[in-house]
């Protein structure tokens, strides 16, 4: 089974003052503590346009993050890491099998300069 399209959840780097040598669950902690709304929805709206600038397009947004969809192909080039497909069958049914194929990424995604003031992290989303 051939998945077109992935999805991902984009995290925000909304507070410019966070350390690099910090984790990710660091920074989402230190987001989440120090940063306003109005400076949020910012960094969102900037994301956006600059993740759909690149060939995405924002399917939902909240208040600390987007998903986002795209080919593997403008992942692996955007965020330089390969991406591979997983396939889980579940069992069989009266039709044939039934299966589930979701991406994984091989390593962790590298944010590119210029998403970098607006990004702190992306995670592919299961397929469901």
């Amino acid at each position: 089974m051939e998945i077109q399209e992935i999805k991902a959840q984009v995290t925000l780097l909304t507070n410019r003052s966070i350390a690099d040598s910090q984790s990710d669950s660091q920074r989402v902690l230190n987001i989440k503590i120090g940063a306003n709304d109005q400076d949020i929805q910012a960094v969102a709206e900037n994301a956006k346009v600059a993740l759909e600038a690149i060939g995405f397009e924002v399917v939902d947004s909240e208040r600390l993050s987007l998903t986002i969809k795209g080919a593997k192909e403008l992942f692996e080039e955007t965020f330089q890491a390969v991406i591979e497909m997983k396939d889980d069958t579940e069992g069989l049914t009266a039709e044939g099998s039934t299966s589930h194929a979701s991406y994984l990424a091989a390593e962790k995604f590298q944010i590119p300069d210029e998403l970098s003031s607006l990004i702190a992290k992306v995670s592919l989303i299961p397929s469901p």
